[in-house]
């Protein structure tokens, strides 16, 4: 099973440059470590509990002559500590990063056929946005921490949306296709971690940060992809496989503890099996590596539902 009816994202265009106070930019690509920080959010960290209300204001909404392409998709932008600067995003690509917390299992938002309601539109008209916050409000942001910082932008590209798209929208479960994790017949090959170990810092010359209770991306031969646990819960498991399949992980193996590990497979994306390759398959690997198995089912999926939409207003 492949999970057919979900698509896959563009990574390379899931970058943001993150502006610092002293205005350098610095690219990040949310993925490539496996877990980000953003995504680690706690039950009860909500858009309700970060803070006042910020916002976007005043905020310019330009369509852009060009149609979208493929190439186009995701949502590009550049951060800075009182605003925002998009150069081209379709509506579809603006949804997927705003109620990027509806789908916990993914590391890259929504995917597309997560979202239904969409008019066509939505996928091929381009826009450039440009928002600046209030100097208080800025201030006030800085001051959370990354996750906080995160669900408040979220939060505010919501009120654009409201505000200028007129949009209407609410969340809901509906059977999909998914993966469940489960124990494959012999005993989990996993190594409790030690209480107090310590991980490397960073990898890949110090570019991507390494976080006890993680799964991060680690250097690999040719031909392959590699993960290391580093004192994981199973849900960082999972959401590095949910990522990796394009596809919901449901974890079934009832293991509560915190593992080390590594898991190495071939780096042809999607290959339930890899003949060509010297690398086994995700599915292959999981078994041998780890003591694990995925099985194809059906489960809840999170969709973004559209109620209402409309193209946006003039500046």
């Amino acid at each position: 099973m492949k999970c057919p009816s979900f698509g896959r994202l563009q990574i390379t265009t899931l970058i943001v440059a993150l502006a610092t106070t002293a205005s350098i930019a610095m690219p990040v690509i949310f993925g490539l470590a496996s877990t980000p920080p953003g995504r680690d959010h706690s039950p009860s960290q909500t858009t309700a509990t970060i803070g006042p209300d910020f916002k976007y204001e005043p905020i310019s909404i330009k369509l852009l002559s060009r149609k979208a392409t493929p190439e186009d998709r995701g949502f590009v932008a550049d951060l800075e500590p009182d605003g925002i600067s998009v150069r081209r995003v379709t509506l579809i690509g603006i949804l997927q990063s705003a109620y990027s917390e509806i789908d916990r299992t993914s590391l890259f938002g929504l995917r597309v056929e997560q979202i239904a309601g969409i008019p066509n539109w939505a996928n091929t008209a381009m826009y450039a946005i440009e928002g600046k916050m209030d100097p208080s409000e800025a201030t006030e942001l800085g001051k959370l921490t990354a996750n906080q910082q995160e669900l408040a932008r979220a939060h505010m590209l919501r009120t654009m949306l409201a505000d200028r798209f007129k949009l209407k929208a609410h969340a809901e479960n509906r059977d999909g296709p998914v993966y469940y994790l489960v124990v494959a017949k012999n005993r989990p090959k996993l190594k409790q971690a030690t209480p107090g170990e310590t991980y490397p810092t960073s990898g890949f010359g110090g570019v991507l940060p390494y976080h006890a209770g993680s799964v991060v991306m680690a250097m690999s031969e040719p031909g392959s992809t590699k993960r290391l646990g580093l004192g994981a819960p199973m849900d960082k498991l999972t959401l590095t496989l949910s990522a990796w399949l394009h596809c919901p992980v449901i974890d079934k193996t009832g293991l509560t503890g915190k593992y080390d590990f590594q898991l190495q497979w071939t780096a042809k994306e999607g290959a339930e099996t890899a003949p060509e390759s010297n690398w086994p398959s995700l599915f292959t690997a999981i078994q041998e590596q780890l003591g694990l198995k995925l099985q194809p089912g059906k489960g809840p999926v999170p969709f973004l539902v559209i109620d209402h939409v409309e193209m946006p207003s003039g500046n």
